[in-house]
């Protein structure tokens, strides 16, 4: 068949599919309805949805669609509106309830990191980046010094 043709089935083709199914299904085996299970469960599956062994035999892979993946830069230009929360972690201590229930204003909480040391950056909760505090128009910002690798 040419490629110009359209590899779709006429309505003719399809009622006369559906037809011959119909047909298949509701006549009765010769052994007045004793037919084995499985052949007659397998059969009706087949030709229930219009399709003939021989249908069947005749797909080969360029009948059937193949997906298509993603560039870059479409997938980018898809996600590029998803919004996504973003936090920087400065550090992070252990208390008990009993510590948390003492806290009071004024009270200082020791963090696990050191001044200096890189704060993360966290995309959705996972960390993506890391980077040092810095100060931009008085409000608190973060240079980014490292992305962070898929692997680690």
């Amino acid at each position: 068949m040419p490629e110009d043709e359209a590899d779709e089935l006429s309505q003719a083709e399809i009622e006369s599919l559906l037809s011959q199914a119909s047909e298949l299904t509701t006549q009765q085996p010769a052994d007045g309805g004793r037919e084995d299970a499985a052949a007659s469960s397998s059969e009706s599956s087949i030709f229930a949805g219009g399709l003939s062994p021989a249908d069947l035999a005749s797909l080969d892979d360029d009948s059937i669609p193949q997906e298509r993946i993603m560039t870059a830069d479409e997938a980018s230009e898809v996600l590029g509106d998803v919004p996504v929360e973003i936090s920087i972690e400065l550090g992070r201590v252990k208390l008990t309830i009993g510590e948390l229930m003492d806290l009071r204003r004024g009270a200082v909480v020791d963090l696990d990191r050191l001044a200096g040391e890189p704060v993360d950056v966290l995309a959705n909760g996972t960390v993506v980046a890391r980077g040092e505090v810095v100060l931009v128009n008085d409000y608190y910002s973060v240079r980014i010094t490292d992305i962070v690798d898929e692997d680690q």
